[in-house]
């Protein structure tokens, strides 16, 4: 079958012959300059995308294996004398488990809207109230972090200290590529006000300030595409801002899988994980001076 001519169709429109005998017509709306969520996409964003996640989930897994192995050769982790720090208040936890809930269930049903194909089983209307929803609690509760850090000073951890940050930084890497291997001590000797690493500090700094503001642009325009039209046309509409919002996601994916990780290269495995959930974490002492090491802030 074929269009017949001076029909009107679309460009990217096609008559296609269907198992049963009929015809169905299909419509190339990208040919037009449309993105429809749930059935458009760029196919390199997403081949992108997962090869972040991919590769960040085949590194971290060599490199526990490594370790693995390298702790099985050396008998045992060394023992080192350790105490007790209370790194993380009430509020802390709560807030970090309340948004990796929401951020885990945001690219849950995110995956759902992006392919409705795959996951017919669930209600598209319905997974997209409940992204919405969760999307807005994750705004919030950014919000409130935001006010929380900077009424209490505590937003000063995630600035790294200019004097010998590139020595430090270039320590730690050199710790997770060949000292943990080792068994060497971490370069870093945590403390309540100073427990992040170089190496996270810019990691953070990334994600709050370009990653995390992206993602709540990019989504809130989507959101409100009906009510402000003319804001989101500007920005390049859905053909751009949806793949750019999927983007963000899969970093988000390849983070957490990272930040999973690196929880274990701890004192044990699970002490960055209970840590956490109560506030505790045992810590290495340090048998020399951290010279290295971030001025914390002074409190009067």
């Amino acid at each position: 079958p074929a269009m017949a001519e001076d029909s009107g169709a679309w460009a990217g429109e096609a008559i296609h012959a269907s198992v049963g005998g009929g015809a169905a017509l299909i419509a190339d709306v990208a040919a037009e300059g449309y993105y429809i969520i749930g059935l458009s996409g760029l196919k390199w964003v997403d081949l992108a995308g997962l090869a972040m996640l991919l590769g960040v989930t085949f590194g971290v897994t060599v490199h526990g294996l490594a370790r693995y192995l390298a702790n099985r050769r050396r008998g045992g982790r060394a023992k080192r004398p350790t105490r007790q720090v209370h790194l993380y208040d009430a509020y802390e936890r709560i807030w970090h488990w309340l948004q990796a809930g929401a951020i885990l269930l945001l690219l849950f049903t995110g995956l759902i809207i992006h392919k409705p194909h795959i996951f017919g089983i669930f209600s598209f209307a319905y997974v997209v109230q409940v992204h919405n929803v969760l999307g807005f609690i994750l705004l919030i509760n950014a919000a409130l972090a935001l006010f929380y850090t900077v009424a209490s000073g505590t937003i000063r951890r995630f600035f790294p200290d200019p004097d010998g940050f590139v020595a430090r930084a270039f320590e730690q890497a050199m710790f997770y590529s060949r000292g943990i291997f080792a068994g060497q001590e971490h370069p870093l000797q945590k403390t309540r006000h100073n427990r992040l690493n170089p190496l996270q500090q810019i990691t953070y700094l990334a994600i709050l300030n370009i990653l995390l503001p992206a993602q709540v642009i990019t989504g809130v325009l989507i959101w409100g595409m009906q009510e402000w039209p003319q804001l989101a046309a500007a920005l390049g509409g859905l053909p751009v801002l949806a793949p750019i919002h999927t983007l963000v996601a899969w970093a988000f994916s390849a983070f957490i899988v990272m930040h999973v990780y690196l929880t274990t290269t701890g004192e044990t495995p699970l002490s960055g994980i209970k840590s956490m959930v109560t506030g505790w974490e045992e810590v290495e002492e340090h048998g020399r001076s951290n010279e290295n090491k971030a001025k914390e802030p002074v409190h009067v």
